[in-house]
């Protein structure tokens, strides 16, 4: 009875790790197809990020009261959460700002090459080769494309990302 609770505890935060995974993903599509509107209403692109950075922040301290999570960073984590920060802010204005000079739709398909790059600049960075399954795979054409131009990037990332968890497993 006590292992089944468990697994079924374990079952049930995968759950909701994959739904909140899926709102984020859903959240992230409306952005991009609500920002033509935005946009086309009188919107400038620092009106938007200063939204979306905003809206952002409150969801977070929302969150993070409601699980009651701890508000401070430890001080080993400070440079790397400096890091991700500025990597989220730039990628913040820079996607948003990219809608005053070229169409959103332009914008969101430029924007999107992101999973393709990660298999090809993740080993850079990393130091280490490339496997030559996520070098395939981020460099294939998918089969359910018309002009088959189009990369398999969700394999691409579940190749290079198989054995590279953020936290260890328990």
């Amino acid at each position: 009875m006590r292992g089944e609770r468990r697994m079924s505890r374990e079952l049930s935060v995968a759950a909701i790790g994959r739904l909140a995974a899926l709102a984020s993903a859903t959240s992230f599509a409306g952005v991009s197809m609500f920002a033509g509107f935005v946009y086309s209403g009188g919107a400038t692109p620092a009106s938007v990020i200063a939204a979306r950075l905003l809206f952002g922040l409150f969801g977070t301290f929302a969150v993070v009261a409601y699980l009651r999570r701890p508000w401070m960073v430890p001080a080993r984590e400070w440079r790397p959460t400096l890091v991700i920060a500025t990597a989220w802010l730039a990628v913040n204005v820079c996607y948003m700002a990219s809608f005053y000079y070229i169409p959103v739709s332009l914008a969101v398909l430029i924007f999107f090459t992101f999973p393709v790059q990660v298999p090809l600049i993740g080993p850079l960075l990393a130091r280490r080769r490339p496997e030559p399954v996520t070098l395939g795979a981020a460099l294939s054409p998918s089969p359910a494309s018309h002009s088959h131009s189009v990369p398999i990037s969700v394999i691409s990332i579940g190749a290079g990302a198989r054995s590279r968890s953020p936290r260890p497993s328990r």
